[in-house]
């Protein structure tokens, strides 16, 4: 064929058309290196490698069960004083919640105090029936062995904080009479926190328990959270044909809360290595997909191969193709794909 000035667009509709016809693999277009350069060609190599599919979708945040606490009162009384009174406070371990006013320990310490100065007979009996009954109303050792040492009577008593995280739910309002373990404060340590997105079904065999994932929320639009995939639940949507991924995201700064929305990225790799070509390289032909293959020469051959899955922007190829050969790309590839290219093919790309 005599050498024409063709842009890339007019190589991709001569191959189209040979494959068409089905002389594919035996007719070539031949450029000189100057319309090569010109045309701003673009060839990549055929690589093997092991292609990734990624999803983008979107869940909502929600709490690790396990990583939940209840903070509870102490002892019946009423809650006289609130230290924290808004949800989605930070707080540390230990960090009082609340004051408690209980008014049965007073007349109990009283009593305890007073067996344990006796000396007849049987004080000693006394004091620890007064201490045991110290015990069944709330008071723990620690608020024992002040009394102890200091002989003063206590009737209030501060609420904290067992573990650090977020407070999530305050049942606690000022004034309210509670009994022994009356629920006060939710408190999640929000550290790690799940979300359940919704994957293509086809994904079913390749997203793995383990497997990378990366998340960012419109509410902080400059933060990426990773993880990865905790679970693939055994059931699909059957209405929209999905199956739900339980992710696991790494929450440090406690800045992931429940309830807001993320989009999740999820990348499953292939086990075995395949031939890989961008996407672009790929001439759509019905059944017949081709590629057009950069020879050495500076001829470009129509070939058509066997493609079979596709994800990140590339192709595999199942035959029709070797590793090291070069294609042409239609379509210049998005820079997130590190693939090398040579623009103005004049040899062997750089």
């Amino acid at each position: 064929m005599n050498r024409k000035l063709l842009t890339a667009g007019m190589i991709g509709a001569i191959a189209l058309s040979l494959a068409n016809k089905g002389s594919a693999d035996s007719q070539a277009v031949e450029l000189s290196p100057s319309v090569q350069q010109n045309c701003g060609i673009c060839v990549a190599e055929v690589i093997r490698g092991r292609l990734c599919s990624e999803v983008i979708a979107s869940g909502t945040v929600v709490c690790d069960e396990r990583e939940v606490t209840v903070a509870r009162a102490l002892a019946n009384g009423l809650v006289e004083r609130l230290h924290v009174t808004a949800v989605g406070e930070t707080v540390d371990q230990d960090e009082v919640l609340a004051d408690l006013y209980v008014p049965d320990w007073f007349a109990a310490q009283m009593a305890y105090l007073a067996a344990r100065d006796l000396e007849c007979q049987g004080a000693t009996e006394l004091a620890e029936a007064a201490s045991r009954r110290l015990h069944r109303l709330g008071m723990t050792q620690d608020l024992i062995q002040r009394l102890e040492r200091t002989g003063r009577p206590q009737s209030r008593v501060t609420v904290t904080a067992p573990i650090p995280g977020v407070v999530t739910e305050v049942m606690a309002r000022k004034g309210m009479r509670v009994t022994t373990g009356t629920p006060l404060f939710r408190i999640d340590r929000l550290s790690r926190v799940y979300v359940n997105v919704e994957a293509p079904e086809r994904l079913g065999q390749e997203l793995l328990v383990g497997d990378a994932v990366s998340a960012q929320t419109a509410a902080l639009p400059d933060a990426v959270f990773v993880g990865t995939i905790a679970t693939v639940l055994p059931k699909v949507n059957v209405a929209i044909r999905t199956l739900c991924a339980r992710v696991a995201l790494s929450n440090p700064n406690l800045q992931l809360l429940p309830g807001m929305s993320v989009m999740v990225r999820l990348t499953s790799t292939a086990e075995a290595d395949a031939l890989l070509v961008p996407t672009e390289a790929v001439i759509a032909s019905g059944t017949r997909p081709v590629v057009t293959v950069y020879e050495e020469d500076g001829r470009f051959r129509p070939v058509i191969v066997e493609i079979g899955s596709q994800g990140g922007g590339l192709t595999e190829i199942r035959s029709g193709l070797a590793a090291g050969q070069r294609v042409v790309v239609f379509e210049y590839l998005n820079q997130v794909h590190s693939w090398p290219l040579s623009r103005g093919a004049t040899g062997p790309p750089a």
